[in-house]
């Protein structure tokens, strides 16, 4: 995983992010399959007295499922 950005305004941190990885353990709606993926994301984290309260997070789920041929490309 890797920190592309960040930006920080009063208690709200937001980071967009890469990570890379290897799909071998399957989960639901994944099979383990070996396969590599390569994804981005953004996380949003609030701070209250130097310690994270509250983090809303989101990625390209739809990038993994053809990553891992579980979607056609249209």
């Amino acid at each position: 995983m890797k920190v592309e950005r960040i930006i920080a305004e009063g208690d709200l941190v937001s980071l967009h992010w890469s990570a890379v990885g290897t799909n071998t353990v399957a989960v639901p709606g994944f099979p383990g399959q070996g396969k590599k993926v390569e994804i981005d994301g953004m996380s949003f984290f609030r701070f209250k007295d130097g310690k994270i309260v509250e983090e809303w997070s989101t990625y390209d789920n739809l990038t993994i499922m053809k990553q891992l041929g579980l979607m056609g490309e249209k």
